[in-house]
């Protein structure tokens, strides 16, 4: 079965194709439309460059810096420090999918051309996603305006070979199809000063092996190394150009083979040429080509280097945190933060000998001993599902015994040389991981690490995300309130289409007639010929159900809205570079802040119908918590418990973070959005109210089977059917918390959302009759 691919280009992506790189794993690909803008882009900013006008972000500081002027020479060096200081993330790592829907919708924004990045960059992120490398992004550090920097710095971070990844699948075969990284044209480099597979010899290696070049004008004339100066069109995506004014002229190499290089107009001699050689091992040395006076730095296979910030495969902690080939990893000791659920000595996969002591910081009581296998820690220490928990102590496989200091969590050198399972994959350090996939780091050039980290991108995923989880949980929340109206005998006379009209509400007049569906064909629902009335919780779930579901379209549309901007500042506009708020992440916070509201309301009312179900006083006639044998089995009672604590932390979880703006910024920033901070309790928001609607589930099943003989609608026993697969019916107590456990992976799964979506008439058809 072939990968689906989602073509990135200037146009907007939808929610789906979000999904698709998200969830499934689609790979991106570029499209000639996205490499032409990037071309155009990138040549008006380096003109505004060398202009040396004042432009924020290019030939200024950034944030209350902003009036602070760069000279012409550091505008590369900022790039990089920017990313360093801005990747300031702390607290669980985020979820793997929320981190590829953030880096493919930046992806997205920089394929528009506006944000004045080289394709290389673009080329670079795309090669990221594919090779299955998702950066390790901590959960607290982004105040929701001036975008997502932290996340996003943490992913820039990764592209420079910085930080680590979670290395989704291994590289195999298909790396070199995968990566969309920069062509390498043919070198001319004389042998003897040549590393295997390198394009060139006259060449400056920047950390990683980062394919860039930065030519300058000398007084000597001479050939370009790499180059035939008289048969080579420069070309920047499209755009041809045999000499160049600006300083800095960068163009991609026509032949789909060559790379992306800055080229100095003919004629002139670069000082430099950059760029990376794939087969090259750690280390720097430097050396003067023959029949040059240029200065060339270039890796050498197996050199070690105290300033080089690779970490060899195989090796380990080396001086400066870096890894010694040969060296063998060992255990460490060093503390684990406050949030680990308990201290304890865990046993590491692979580890040929000794285990690791974790001090967790104020934590008392005595060690536990615990095996790391790959599945999550638990809430206390990790929530996020797509990484290991932070700061865990780990050793690489097939370690040597042994020990090493390691410094405190947040010293990048506490994670060199050492890898750790994850779920859905293993941490590594992004130098490693990368140069294993096949990529090579970046070096970012003006305006790059401010294109990469300055977008909404974060909290727009979160809400594309969050958009289709809900929608899913929806049409589930109404088949648990159709098993509970059943079970409470209730009646069905207040979903009539006719009084829906009577309020002309989209999202309730849906939710009634799916209702009708779900309740098509039942024997437990009465007629309260006796003026009598359901209670609320069950009258009223087309009005409560159906706001719920307006707010998802309102929601919805803000995220169509914000698939289709442009977020970044400055941006490019005809030539010139603007400033803007459009970082500001308002109308994504109010979205996600009214979801978390709206999310809390429907657990609220399935947790009064699972009450009622409970109470022999008001379940029309049900045993006392559904107990085999009152008084010898306690039933459900328990669960109930669990479900209210889940609805109270959802209560708290629906306090809107947009309204707790703080100026920060020397109070440049001085109204934030909180944007990042409501995507992330709202994903929480949605794991508890499935876990919510899965104790209601068993629960609204065990007393329909209660009701026999009397049956339910037909789509109403198919679900309690695949229930019954995972979790027995009715009986005496046994240990309950597997089998919520197993509801709960139900709620969402294929199976159970193919029987609510399904024609009424295929399951009436299906039923069989009463013998």
């Amino acid at each position: 079965m072939s990968t689906p691919v989602v073509e990135i280009g200037p146009r907007p992506l939808t929610r789906e194709q979000i999904i698709a790189v998200a969830r499934d794993n689609a790979e991106v690909h570029l499209s000639e439309a996205a490499l032409r803008a990037l071309g155009m882009g990138r040549m008006q900013l380096e003109a505004l460059a060398a202009a040396g006008l004042p432009a924020y972000g290019l030939t200024t500081g950034v944030g209350a810096l902003m009036s602070e002027r760069v000279d012409r020479h550091q505008m590369a060096e900022i790039q990089q420090a920017l990313v360093d200081s801005h990747a300031a993330g702390v607290g669980a790592e985020v979820e793997a999918e929320t981190v590829r829907a953030m880096a493919v919708l930046r992806l997205r924004t920089l394929a528009t051309g506006r944000t004045g990045v080289r394709p290389i960059i673009a080329r670079a992120l795309a090669g990221l996603l594919n090779a299955g490398l998702v950066p390790i992004v901590n959960e607290y550090g982004s105040l929701g305006c001036s975008g997502d920097l932290a996340p996003l710095a943490a992913v820039a971070a990764a592209l420079t070979g910085r930080g680590r990844v979670l290395v989704q699948r291994e590289p195999g075969p298909a790396s070199a199809r995968l990566a969309e990284r920069e062509p390498r044209p043919a070198s001319t480099a004389p042998e003897e000063h040549k590393p295997p597979n390198a394009r060139s010899a006259h060449a400056r290696r920047q950390p990683h092996g980062a394919p860039l070049a930065e030519h300058e004008p000398q007084a000597a004339p001479g050939a370009l190394a790499g180059r035939d100066a008289a048969s080579v069109s420069v070309q920047t995506a499209g755009l041809e150009s045999h000499s160049a004014t600006a300083p800095y002229s960068r163009h991609d190499a026509p032949n789909p083979a060559a790379g992306t290089a800055q080229r100095q107009p003919h004629g002139a001699t670069a000082q430099y040429t950059e760029h990376e050689a794939p087969s090259a091992s750690v280390g720097t040395a430097r050396h003067e080509p023959s029949g040059s006076s240029a200065k060339v730095e270039r890796e050498v296979p197996g050199a070690c280097s105290a300033y080089s910030e690779h970490e060899a495969s195989g090796a380990s902690i080396g001086t400066a945190g870096r890894e010694v080939p040969g060296a063998s990893i060992g255990t460490a000791e060093r503390e684990a933060p406050r949030s680990f659920a308990a201290n304890g000595e865990r046993e590491l996969p692979g580890a040929a000998a000794g285990t690791a002591e974790h001090e967790p910081h104020g934590a008392t009581g005595p060690h536990a001993k615990r095996e790391v296998t790959g599945a999550s820690l638990g809430m206390a220490s990790r929530e996020a599902s797509g990484g290991s928990a932070a700061n865990v102590e780990r050793e690489a496989p097939e370690a040597a015994a042994g020990t090493a200091e390691h410094e405190p969590p947040g010293v990048t050198t506490a994670y060199a040389g050492r890898e750790a399972s994850g779920v859905g994959g293993r941490v590594r350090p992004a130098a490693q991981a990368l140069r294993e996939a096949g990529l090579t780091p970046v070096r970012l050039a003006q305006k790059e690490a401010l294109a990469l980290i300055n977008g909404t991108e974060g909290m727009l995923g979160m809400l594309v995300l969050s958009t289709a989880d809900l929608g899913a949980l929806l049409d589930v929340a109404d088949l648990t309130a159709a098993l509970s109206l059943q079970a409470l005998r209730g009646s069905d006379r207040p979903f009539a289409g006719e009084l829906q009209e009577l309020r002309p509400h989209p999202g309730q007049s849906r939710a009634a007639a799916h209702l009708r569906d779900l309740l098509a064909g039942s024997e437990l629902l009465r007629v309260h010929d006796d003026g009598s009335q359901d209670p609320y919780c069950l009258r009223c779930v087309p009005q409560v159900h159906g706001a719920v579901r307006d707010a998802l379209a309102y929601a919805s549309g803000v995220a169509d809205r914000e698939l289709a901007a442009c977020v970044d500042n400055p941006v490019l506009l005809e030539g010139r570079l603007e400033s803007n708020g459009n970082f500001h992440g308002a109308p994504l916070a109010h979205a996600m802040d009214f979801l978390a509201i709206v999310v809390a309301d429907l657990a609220v009312m399935a947790e009064r119908r699972t009450d009622r179900m409970l109470d022999r006083t008001r379940s029309q006639g049900l045993p006392p918590f559904l107990a085999a044998r009152p008084g010898v089995d306690s039933g459900y009672m328990i669960a109930h418990y669990t479900q209210v604590s889940l609805v109270a932390d959802l209560k708290r979880l629906a306090v809107p973070a947009s309204v707790d703006s703080t100026p920060t910024s020397a109070g440049q920033e001085d109204h934030v959005s909180l944007g990042w901070s409501a995507g992330r309790k709202l994903r929480r928001a949605l794991e508890l109210l499935r876990a919510v609607l899965g104790i209601e589930f068993v629960t609204a099943a065990r007393a329909v089977d209660l009701r026999a003989p009397d049956r339910p609608a037909p789509a109403c026993q198919a679900a309690i059917d695949l229930l019954r697969t995972k979790v027995p019916g009715p009986g005496p107590d046994r240990h309950l918390a597997p089998d919520l456990a197993a509801a709960i992976e139900l709620i969402t799964s294929p199976a159970l959302l193919e029987i609510v979506n399904r024609p009424v008439a295929d399951l009436l058809e299906e039923r069989p009759t009463h013998v």
